[in-house]
């Protein structure tokens, strides 16, 4: 088959242009605030909401359980390169039930340079265990652990930088300094456990409605082409 110079000269461009992305990094400060837990009734001594660390629960001995977000100061690739995010804490101490099964984060990231601030949302849940010798879910060193997971790590709110539209997508927990990531991580009794948040800026796939003109165009003269040839 023998194809149109022309067309394929417009292809080219429209798909150099498709996958076109911003290069570098931008300085970011990202903060956070525990908006919702669920259930939202019935689990005592709620604390905290509208900030960085909710807590709740009747305490077994002598503190509630809480989540703590601290965020950080860095500068984020927009080359969908990872980033930490800030630092999630779970505060586990064994309380009487019941106990939450998520909250709702959302953070708040200011693009520096950009003067940009955009609110991105999240859920993470809670395995609260029961404290129960010999019938621990969880591998660790005290009985029982317990587990945090995002479910949903990809944000439905964007942000445009430099004329180019992305998600914050939450890549996952780690507790190594970013060697090791993963989609949730062990919490251990009667500690704080603390893991980073690591994030990526990933370029939103929505065709600019020229490249789309762009591509129109050079998909009608092919076939104008290859009908005057007929």
């Amino acid at each position: 088959m023998k194809f149109n110079k022309n067309f394929c000269a417009v292809a080219a461009t429209a798909a150099a242009l498709l996958g076109a992305g911003a290069a570098g990094a931008v300085p970011v400060v990202s903060d956070g605030v525990w908006t919702a837990l669920d259930p939202a009734v019935g689990v005592a001594n709620v604390s905290g909401l509208n900030t960085n660390r909710v807590s709740w629960g009747v305490p077994g001995f002598d503190r509630s359980s809480a989540f703590v977000f601290d965020g950080a100061s860095v500068d984020a690739p927009l080359d969908g390169s990872l980033f930490a995010l800030g630092d999630f804490t779970h505060e586990n101490f064994p309380i009487f039930p019941p106990a939450i099964q998520s909250a709702d984060l959302g953070i708040s990231i200011d693009f520096v340079s950009e003067s940009v601030n955009q609110m991105f949302n999240y859920t993470f849940e809670l395995d609260e265990t029961p404290n129960i010798t010999g019938s621990c879910v969880y591998p660790g060193s005290t009985v029982c652990p317990d587990r945090v997971t995002i479910p949903n790590a990809s944000s439905t709110e964007t942000v445009e930088l430099g004329g180019i539209e992305y998600v914050l997508a939450i890549v996952g927990f780690s507790t190594d300094g970013g060697n090791t990531i993963t989609d949730g991580f062990i919490t251990e009794e009667d500690s704080d456990n603390v893991a980073t948040l690591y994030a990526r800026l990933v370029e939103n796939q929505v065709p600019e409605p020229g490249v789309l003109s762009l591509i129109g165009l050079g998909l009608i003269a092919f076939g104008v082409k290859n009908r005057k040839r007929a």
